[in-house]
């Protein structure tokens, strides 16, 4: 029988234990293995192609891979040149399964002595001889008799692979894909050099997407050049590759559903292959090799943008959440005499704004007037106002039907009278028109002398005929600005303090 002592005891004990497995518990699960490889998709979707051509002087080697392996199946070094070729043809198949490629391929050499256009074919761990290339099956049966009795249809994910005309293996392997690689050395495909392999896959019948796959830092070399000036401050260069590490190790499941990780545009990082490098780029990816920004020790999923307009915006103005560390934060060193659309402007009649809108399929009628609401200095909120109905665009879809380089501006309308002009801020809810408000950039554009016609109409009563959108800043304005971190090394600041000003309270660390 338990003592009020023992019970006691065993409930301390009881807390302890929690309290040691919930500290320790989230440290275990919550922290990501940094990749030793990524896979950048090059062609997919709608740029997906039904062929390619690779070529390497070192020769190739071919595999079939997953996300975990990769099988090695033919290695060639005397071939230079390779097309790959989605499979859309019928054939025959030899009565025989052989142990590995160099095994069927031995078959293949006997059979084309003998004037066969035989090639290996592989699916899983089985090594077939096919013969034939035929647009239907009964062509295919028809010449069964003389070969094999075996008639094989391709597969929805078949791949061709061809040195010259002729098919070297054919790939038909549901559950792991075409993996090419030089067998030492780059690899290009399409005539562009690629640092790793290039693998091809096929779903559902499609053409083939090419994905590079190579490793994370090797990446990171084309990326950097791609994103930022390699002549610039070494500093910033080290700053854009910490920012460029830690993008890819938080986005790594961005296209999770096309079986890659990062796509090589500017919807994830732009990516060129072997020919962006630069070597001092190079130098500031190896300079700060493993390191990323973390907050709350965790890798943080931050953001960069060319230009700011001198100051960036809070994640939950642009996009939805509320990042502690995607903070509104001044941007004093963005030079806008160099800094790309550091100011812009641009007018619009309401014609040209009913036509623009009525190209998106907006059908709101002549247009009356477009009105803004503004949160800390961005526009958070864009109306047009038509003769049969409105449409409203918030937060950063607002630079969509526009095609504004940022949300930083401010609106102004130009009323049918020549000599009656007008500012308007449109700030929030209350058509604010003072310069002061708008942010630091508007003096540039905005009439310092405001004159009304009629003092007592608001600004959403005056018909305008044009409007002006007077704005600053490339990009969306969440974490970094590229040119204002460029200031900022040109100011003699290292690379962990530029990050440390653009992303509030986090650390750059060796994850």
């Amino acid at each position: 029988m338990l003592t009020a002592n023992n019970k006691f005891f065993r409930i301390i004990s009881f807390i302890i234990v929690l309290m040691i497995t919930f500290s320790v518990f989230p440290i275990i699960t919550v922290k990501a293995q940094t990749p030793e490889k990524v896979k950048i998709g090059l062609f997919y979707g709608q740029s997906a192609k039904d062929y390619y051509t690779v070529s390497s002087e070192d020769g190739f080697t071919i595999s079939l891979a997953d996300d975990e392996n990769s099988t090695l199946v033919f290695t060639d070094s005397s071939i230079s040149s390779l097309t790959v070729k989605k499979n859309t043809f019928f054939s025959t198949e030899y009565p025989q399964i052989f142990p590995d490629a160099q095994t069927a391929l031995q078959k293949v050499s006997e059979l084309r002595a003998e004037g066969k256009d035989a090639y290996c074919a592989v699916s899983g761990s089985i090594y077939t001889v096919r013969v034939g290339t035929y647009s239907t099956f009964e062509e295919a049966q028809a010449s069964s008799p003389g070969f094999g009795n075996n008639t094989v249809k391709y597969t929805s994910t078949g791949v061709l692979i061809l040195s010259g005309d002729v098919i070297t293996i054919a790939v038909d392997d549901i559950n792991r894909n075409t993996e090419i690689a030089s067998v030492s050395g780059n690899i290009s495909l399409n005539s562009v050099p690629y640092r790793g392999a290039i693998r091809f896959v096929r779903s559902n019948g499609n053409d083939m997407a090419a994905i590079n796959v190579l490793g994370l830092e090797e990446y990171l070399y084309s990326v950097v050049p791609k994103e930022v000036s390699a002549s610039w401050n070494e500093e910033v260069l080290k700053a854009q590759a910490v920012a460029a590490r830690t993008f890819t190790i938080t986005n790594l499941n961005k296209f999770k559903n096309y079986g890659f990780n990062l796509d090589n545009t500017t919807a994830s990082q732009v990516y060129g292959g072997v020919n962006a490098e630069h070597p001092r780029t190079t130098a500031a990816v190896d300079a700060t090799k493993g390191e990323i920004v973390l907050y709350d020790g965790k890798p943080a999923s931050i953001y960069y943008h060319a230009t700011s307009g001198g100051k960036t915006a809070n994640s939950e103005d642009v996009w939805s959440a509320a990042l502690p560390y995607l903070r509104s934060v001044e941007d004093p060193y963005e030079n806008p005499d160099e800094a790309s659309y550091a100011r812009w402007s641009v007018t619009y009649t309401k014609e040209e704004l009913k036509t623009i809108l009525s190209s998106r399929g907006v059908e709101i009628g002549d247009i009356i007037d477009v009105t803004v609401k503004h949160s800390d200095g961005r526009a958070v909120q864009l109306t047009f106002i038509g003769t049969s109905g409105s449409k409203t665009y918030s937060k950063d879809n607002i630079r969509v039907p526009l095609s504004l380089k940022s949300t930083n501006f401010v609106l102004t309308k130009e009323s049918p009278d020549e000599k009656t002009k007008q500012f308007f801020a449109d700030y929030g809810n209350k058509g604010d028109t003072s310069l002061d408000s708008i942010g630091s950039f508007a003096s540039s554009y905005a009439e310092k002398v405001i004159e009304k016609s009629d003092a007592s109409s608001s600004p959403q009563e005056v018909k305008s005929s044009s409007f002006t959108f007077s704005g600053g800043g490339w990009g969306h304005g969440v974490g970094m600005s590229q040119w204002g971190a460029k200031g900022m090394a040109d100011n003699g600041f290292t690379y962990k303090e530029i990050l440390t000003h653009y992303f509030t309270g986090v650390q750059v660390d060796i994850y």
